[in-house]
């Protein structure tokens, strides 16, 4: 997500105030909230867990919300943009061929499977 300049100049704030390393510890722990949350919406889906659906999402929103702000100090923390995107460039490069394979290994006869329907995430 694109940031404006007084969100990263906030950005660049907390890790002035705070450092790197505590800094890149919530990175850790908002990776891990995010991991809680898609846990609970998982149950919340299939009925075992104490909330609806929609409050899991929305709670899942929240923390995705959380690590994408820690994501972006990190980004900072690790040299700025100028580091990164070549590297998103890289890594969706490596990703588009595995899409492609999947997607033709999904043009192949199913074997008889196609009676049964196609669990959507």
């Amino acid at each position: 997500m694109n940031l404006n300049e007084d969100q990263k100049a906030l950005l660049s704030r907390a890790i002035a105030t705070f450092g790197k390393t505590k800094q890149m510890g919530m990175v850790v722990e908002e990776c891990a909230e995010v991991i809680q949350g898609i846990m609970k919406l998982n149950r919340a889906k299939s009925g075992h867990y104490g909330k609806s659906v929609e409050e899991a999402t929305q709670n899942l929103r929240f923390e995705a919300a959380d690590l994408v702000i820690m994501a972006n100090q990190l980004v900072e923390m690790l040299g700025g943009e100028s580091e990164i995107a070549p590297l998103i460039t890289y890594q969706l490069e490596r990703l588009l061929p595995r899409i492609e394979e999947s997607e033709s290994k999904s043009e192949r006869p199913s074997r008889g499977l196609e009676q049964y329907p196609r669990i959507k995430g």
